[in-house]
């Protein structure tokens, strides 16, 4: 099986940026900012990938390329159109969850004091605070998580 070196470094790199990022501090500005480019990243790339096959067809077919996996959620059908295996259910499913753990992060974030009202995030960080390697595993699957869900989104 040939691998290719594209993908072998673009999991190194994504190890590394995990690495750095658990070696911070959480809540702290450099953490904020690393969590921030991610996230500016998946918004991005989930939203390229979501443009019609017309516009910026040589971007999309680049990262069309580089994002095929078996775990693709979508198939070919018997004349070779793509067609998607996701339901509308699956769809209205990850929304209801996505807007509910939004709603609660959004009303505990602000309001005081941080112990009677935790995050999630704060309920986490006394699990992650004690191992860097801990907190960059913890990170990195949140990464993959996102080029997932990223991924198969923009296949609807």
């Amino acid at each position: 099986m040939k691998i290719a070196w594209q993908r072998v470094l673009l999991w190194l790199l994504i190890a590394l940026y995990s690495w750095i990022e658990g070696g911070l501090r959480t809540f702290t500005m450099p953490a904020v900012v690393l969590v921030g480019m991610a996230v500016t990243f998946f918004l991005g790339f989930g939203l390229i990938l979501s443009l019609p096959a017309s516009a910026l067809p040589i971007v999309r077919r680049t990262i069309e390329r580089a994002s095929k996996s078996q775990y693709s959620a979508t198939s070919r059908s018997s004349d070779g159109e793509k067609t998607s295996t996701v339901r509308p259910i699956t769809l209205a499913s990850w929304l209801v969850v996505a807007l509910t753990v939004t709603a609660f992060e959004l009303m505990e974030l602000f309001q005081l004091p941080r112990k009677t009202h935790p995050t999630i995030s704060s309920l986490i960080v006394p699990l992650l605070a004690h191992s860097h390697l801990l907190h960059s595993l913890a990170f990195f699957a949140w990464l993959i998580a996102a080029w997932w869900i990223v991924r198969d989104w923009a296949e609807l």
